[in-house]
């Protein structure tokens, strides 16, 4: 009888030991930069800032932003830090990646880092064609006449995980009802790499109010 009071009295103290978890938030903040540093190397992981995004999880699934706390407290189930990455040499570089933690700051999911080139990571030059080859490469895809075509623009695609470069032809222009520009458009999307056309269509810009 002695021993099932005890069990009792330890399954009523199990919700109470659960609220009285504590992470302090420059752990989470160590242990992350820690991770990616670890995963990129030293030379990218400057590039590297933490998001106001970063948020954590309690048992319940309630969601609160943390990197203005000194610690969490709670239930805690998983942490999510949210890292911003942009390569100030090459306009474009950029991307944004989880690094997913629990309660006992480990790591639950691999790095999704695929928007890093991978001459960065080889520690390499850029290996991407130039835009002014890229743009004299497009002028001769986009055959609409229209009023300019834009600079290429680079950007990460996460539908072809390549990097490309995105020609714009603005076909139109006229002002919307709130007095923007807007349009009808020919574009192109081109490897940035390969300089193979991965994509030719026709789109619109700015607001199409209906």
């Amino acid at each position: 009888m002695k021993n099932v009071k005890v069990v009792i009295c330890i399954f009523l103290l199990i919700p109470s030991i659960l609220s009285a978890q504590k992470i302090m938030v420059e752990d989470i903040i160590s242990v992350s930069n820690d991770i990616v540093r670890k995963t990129v190397g030293d030379s990218l992981f400057q590039y590297f800032d933490i998001s106001e995004g970063s948020y954590y999880t309690d048992v319940k699934n309630h969601t609160s932003k943390f990197l203005k706390k000194k610690a969490i407290k709670g239930a805690i189930n998983e942490i999510w830090v949210l890292y911003s990455f942009k390569y100030s040499h090459i306009d474009g570089i950029r991307g944004g990646m989880w690094v997913k933690l629990n309660s006992k700051l480990e790591l639950t999911e691999a790095l999704d880092y695929k928007f890093i080139p991978d001459f960065l990571l080889e520690g390499k030059s850029s290996n991407f064609i130039s835009p002014t080859l890229i743009l004299d490469k497009a002028k001769k895809i986009l055959n609409k006449k229209g009023i300019k075509v834009l600079e290429p623009e680079l950007k990460f695609n996460n539908h072809f995980n390549v990097y490309v470069y995105t020609i714009t032809n603005i076909l139109t222009q006229y002002k919307n009802e709130m007095g923007k520009d807007t349009g009808e458009t020919e574009y192109c999307i081109i490897d940035a790499v390969t300089g193979n056309i991965l994509s030719h269509d026709f789109g619109y810009y700015g607001t199409i109010i209906r």
